[in-house]
């Protein structure tokens, strides 16, 4: 076919005395022409891509759209001890899960994507404690900088809740820490557990949802801070505190 002799066989490449195939280092020359490559598809990217040429302000309220407004629940497989992490949109009847993978599928596009947008899915979704356990360890797989951009976690159907002690160890350890959404459908202990927390974070936002009530839709929580006043939260029911100006006393928490 083609000129190309079909019956000729390969030659076999080199074998190690492990019997591994050896796998020739590249050289400084080779290094640095992959690098040249590299850094020129990242310059034509930026020229000609619609998308990164936009300024970074709409850029990063396209990923807001794209990637945000999440609710992912980690939990573990009692078959096979692994992590399940179901992805549903927040603040919707859906119950179709899908994965939590495509939510990094544009941080595969290319470098500088991928330097954008990698941590996003942690900044940008909601992240619901079920139980404590379950929450520590998938806490404690993440990297630190992974582990450093989530900004709320929701308590919804939380079991065996009732001391500050039965809060994921590690919560603490989420330095981006921003909002905590708490269920009226959670025990009173559980609820006072939860404020406790709260009031040992400083600037940490209390968001109480009653009954079927929803707080907001996550895009309108802006993590970008375009919406600085965050005038658009619905539904008045809603209960929203500060740990550093509200939650001073235990009266703030009397109208539950």
């Amino acid at each position: 076919m083609d000129g190309i002799k079909t019956s000729e066989k390969k030659r076999a490449a080199p074998e190690s005395a492990a019997g591994h195939l050896e796998k020739k280092p590249k050289s400084g020359d080779e290094v640095a022409d992959v690098k040249a490559k590299m850094e020129a598809i990242t310059r034509k990217n930026q020229e000609t891509s619609p998308l990164l040429r936009l300024p970074a302000e709409l850029r990063n309220r396209i990923y807001e759209l794209a990637i945000g407004g999440y609710e992912i629940h980690p939990e573990t497989c009692s078959e096979s001890d692994t992590l399940d992490m179901d992805c549903r949109q927040y603040n919707s009847s859906e119950k179709t899960t899908m994965s939590w993978d495509k939510l990094f599928n544009l941080s595969y596009t290319c470098c500088q994507l991928h330097a954008e947008t990698k941590l996003l899915p942690y900044q940008l979704s909601i992240f619901q404690i079920t139980y404590a356990g379950w929450f520590d360890y998938w806490l404690s797989i993440i990297s630190e900088e992974q582990l450093e951009c989530i900004t709320t976690v929701s308590f919804k159907g939380v079991k065996n809740l009732s001391t500050i002690d039965t809060i994921p160890e590690r919560l603490d350890e989420c330095t981006g820490l921003e909002r905590l959404i708490c269920y009226d459908s959670l025990g009173r202990d559980a609820r006072d557990c939860l404020k406790e927390f709260v009031r040992s974070r400083k600037g940490l936002q209390w968001l109480n949802e009653k009954g079927n009530t929803k707080v907001a839709m996550f895009h309108d929580l802006d993590p970008f801070g375009l919406d600085r006043e965050m005038e658009e939260y619905t539904g008045d029911d809603e209960e929203i505190f500060s740990a550093e100006d509200n939650l001073e006393s235990d009266q703030d928490f009397d109208s539950d």
